[in-house]
C-alpha cells in the first residue's frame, strides 16, 4: 500500500512517495464485511512475526447504533405485543438509540477500560428501557433523566408535579408519555440491547473509530461516477475519478483543484468563474457554521424524532439491514494461524472454485481422449482428396 500522504508530528500533507509502506494497526469498519480482517492477515503474512497480534479492527459506533435500531424494529415486527401506541414505535426507538449513543460517548470521555466508568456505563444502559417506561428507580444521572433533574431542583414536589414539569421541559416528541410494557417486556428490550452492548463489547464500541470521512469520500466519488454500482473496475476512468475526488476533499481544495487544472490546460480563469467560486465558497462556509450551532442541532434532532408523525410513514424498512460481523469478533492474526490459500477442489489451483473451474471434472472424458487419432490414416484421406480434385480440374 503506497503512502500518498504522511502526516508527521508538526507537519501536514508531506508527500512520502510510492516506496514507503504504511502499517494499518486499527481499522474501523461498519461490520458489513470481513475485508478488513483479510487485509490484516495478508499484512501479517507480508511482514511476518513482528506483526503478530498487533493490528485489529474496531466497529464504527454509528453503524453499531444502526444495527441496534434494526434489532429494535425486528423485535416490534416479530412480536406484535411490542408494536402499537406508546410502545416500540419509530420515535421511541430513535430516542433509545440516542440515549445509547450519549452513554457510550460519555464512557469514552471518562476513560475506556477503567472499572468505575465501565460499570457506570453498563448500569445506565440497563436503566434505559425502564426509564422509557416511567420507572426511574435505576436512573442515577440527571443528564439522562429529566425526572431526576426536576426532582433535585424541587425536592418538596410530589410525583405528579415532577412528572408534569419533566414533560413540559422535555425535548422529546412523546413528552409525558411512557411505554406501556410489562416487566417481562422491559426485560426483553433490555436483553436485546445487551446482546450488542455488554461487558465483552462495550470497550471495543467506545474505542471505535468513525467512518464519516470515508463515507464523505465515497459520496463525492458517486457524484462523478453517477452511480454506486456501475461496472468501472480496473478502468482508467475509475482511477481518474478516484484521483479527482482525493484532490477535492478538504477545506479549500475545490478551488485549488479548479485553478490547478485550468492552469495546466492553459485556460484563463474568467471574472464570472471567480465570482461564482467566491459565492459558492461563502455559501459553504455559512452553511457549515450554521449547521454547528446549538439551535440547528436541536432542530435536526426534533426533525428526526417527529419525522414519522409529520409524514405518517414508518421507516423501519429503511433500517440498516446488514450486520454480518459480530462486534466481539477479533481480527488479530499471527503467522502460525494464517489460513492457507483456498484452492479449487477440481484442479487444485488457487484463485477460483470448482463451480467456475475451466478444467474438466474428474471422471469425465479427459483431454487426451480427444487427441486419439491415426496420423497415417488422415494423410491417406488427404492424398485421396487431392487426387480427386485434380481429376475434376482436368475434366
Amino acid at each position: 500500500m503506497a503512502a500518498r500522504h504522511l502526516l508527521c508530528e508538526g507537519e501536514t500533507d508531506i508527500y512520502a512517495g510510492d516506496n514507503l509502506a504504511i502499517f494499518g494497526y486499527d481499522i474501523s469498519t461498519d461490520g458489513d464485511t470481513r475485508g478488513a480482517a483479510r487485509f490484516i492477515r495478508i499484512q501479517n503474512q507480508i511482514i511476518g512475526e513482528a506483526a503478530d497480534n498487533v493490528a485489529d479492527t474496531s466497529p464504527d459506533r454509528g453503524h453499531v447504533i444502526k444495527c441496534n435500531n434494526n434489532a429494535m424494529h425486528s423485535l416490534a415486527k416479530n412480536d406484535k405485543s411490542f408494536s402499537g401506541v406508546n410502545l416500540l414505535n419509530t420515535s421511541r426507538i430513535k430516542s433509545i438509540n440516542s440515549d445509547l449513543a450519549a452513554v457510550v460517548q460519555d464512557y469514552e470521555e471518562e476513560g475506556v477500560g477503567e472499572a468505575g466508568p465501565r460499570a457506570k456505563c453498563l448500569k445506565q444502559i440497563d436503566a434505559i428501557p425502564s426509564h422509557h417506561c416511567g420507572d426511574h428507580s435505576l436512573c442515577t444521572c440527571e443528564k439522562y433523566c429529566t425526572y431526576l433533574k426536576v426532582k433535585k431542583e424541587h425536592p418538596d414536589w410530589d410525583d405528579d408535579q415532577i412528572e408534569a414539569m419533566a414533560a413540559k421541559i422535555s425535548t422529546r416528541a412523546f413528552a409525558g408519555k411512557y411505554m406501556g410494557l410489562s416487566p417481562a417486556g422491559i426485560a426483553s428490550v433490555r436483553d436485546k440491547i445487551r446482546d450488542r452492548f455488554n461487558e465483552k463489547t462495550i470497550d471495543k464500541i467506545a474505542k471505535g473509530g468513525c467512518t464519516n470521512l470515508s463515507e464523505s469520500f465515497w459520496n463525492m466519488l458517486i457524484k462523478f461516477s453517477e452511480g454506486k454500482r456501475l461496472c468501472l473496475d480496473l478502468t482508467d476512468l475509475w482511477e481518474v475519478m478516484c484521483k479527482l475526488t482525493f484532490c477535492r476533499v478538504g477545506e479549500g481544495n475545490v478551488k485549488k483543484t479548479h485553478d490547478y487544472i485550468s492552469d495546466r490546460l492553459g485556460l484563463p480563469v474568467t471574472s464570472q468563474e471567480t465570482r461564482y467560486l467566491t459565492r459558492a465558497a461563502k455559501a459553504r462556509k455559512s452553511d457549515k457554521k450554521r449547521f454547528q450551532t446549538a439551535d440547528n442541532k436541536k432542530a435536526r434532532k426534533l426533525r428526526k424524532l417527529t419525522n414519522d408523525l409529520r409524514t405518517d410513514k414508518i421507516d423501519s424498512r429503511k433500517a440498516h439491514k446488514t450486520d454480518k460481523v459480530p462486534v466481539s469478533e477479533s481480527a488479530k492474526s499471527s503467522v502460525s494461524q494464517l489460513r492457507k490459500v483456498p484452492c479449487c477442489s477440481s484442479c487444485g489451483l488457487p484463485g477460483h472454485t470448482r463451480k467456475i473451474c475451466k478444467m474438466p471434472l474428474p471422471g469425465k472424458r479427459k483431454v487426451e481422449d480427444l487427441l486419439d487419432f491415426d496420423l497415417d490414416l488422415l494423410n491417406m484421406f488427404d492424398d485421396n482428396d487431392n487426387k480427386s480434385s485434380k481429376r475434376k480440374s482436368k475434366r
